[in-house]
């Protein structure tokens, strides 16, 4: 029997492009590659209500307002570009917005 609602999961994921999301962690200057990649899926797992099976950012991002990153994010096989872009870091409080891309890597 399928299970719908795993099905259903990584359109949601999508659907997250045009909505996206937020994080916020706490940093001096940089966010760590394994804090952004923990604080995205964080993010995600908060607006879809499952966590992704996996999220690589093998760069991390700078703790300063329009850093930008790029991560992948996989679920069931699929692969998503995920961009995360700063949007205020004060006091050593980063905050970002996640936006998955609305179509799958090749």
């Amino acid at each position: 029997m399928l299970d719908t609602r795993r099905l259903l999961l990584v359109p949601v994921f999508v659907a997250l492009a045009v909505a996206g999301c937020s994080a916020e962690v706490k940093t001096e200057n940089k966010v760590s590659p394994e804090n952004l990649q923990t604080s995205v899926a964080d993010a995600l797992e908060k607006q879809v209500g499952q966590r992704p099976e996996s999220i690589d950012c093998p760069e991390g991002i700078d703790a300063e307002q329009g850093a930008k990153a790029r991560c992948v994010l996989e679920h069931q096989g699929t692969r998503y570009g995920v961009s995360v872009t700063v949007t205020s870091a004060e006091g050593g409080n980063v905050k970002y917005d996640v936006q998955v891309d609305d179509q799958p890597m090749k």
